[in-house]
């Protein structure tokens, strides 16, 4: 599974609220009933630069909460249950959701995507930059974009 989804967002930083394009990518394999490969990129376009991290591709285990460091620390779970596969993110403030629905479809499976950042009560979404690793806030996001491609094994998939 092949999987692009780009938010619009106004961030804050430094104490100063900033537009921001942010798209995440996902490569999504699945090994097992329990198992699932993962690797990622995620590109942040802001008013003057554009930045990029990649995460190699590693092994989730389904339903198994593990903790994270990355992105200033919480916790991520991956799910798969009735036909969708879910992950969820925990940060310093907030989380984040996203969900891919499968379905079968006359050419074999289709996909969608659908990624919503979560804010907890009286808490904003609080975490790490992968850039620099200062404080960042997101004060608003809306999906404007996604893309979601089935592909089977030892094929290149295409965008």
């Amino acid at each position: 599974m092949e999987v692009s989804v780009t938010h619009e967002r106004t961030i804050r930083r430094d104490g100063k609220e900033l537009p921001n394009k942010f798209r995440m990518d996902w490569k999504i394999r699945f090994n097992s009933v329990d198992s699932i490969s993962v690797s990622s990129e995620r590109i942040s376009y802001g008013l003057r630069k554009t930045n990029r991290t990649k995460e190699k591709e590693s092994v989730k285990n389904l339903t198994r909460p593990k903790e994270t460091q990355s992105r200033g620390g919480g916790h991520a779970l991956w799910i798969f249950e009735d036909d969708t596969l879910t992950f969820l993110r925990t940060y310093q403030g907030g989380g984040l959701k996203a969900t891919f629905a499968v379905a079968r479809s006359p050419t074999g499976f289709d996909c969608t995507a659908k990624v919503g950042w979560l804010r907890e009560e009286g808490t904003p979404i609080v975490m790490r930059s992968f850039v620099d690793q200062e404080r960042l806030e997101i004060l608003s996001a809306r999906q404007v974009a996604s893309s979601c491609r089935i592909t089977n094994r030892g094929e290149a998939a295409s965008r």
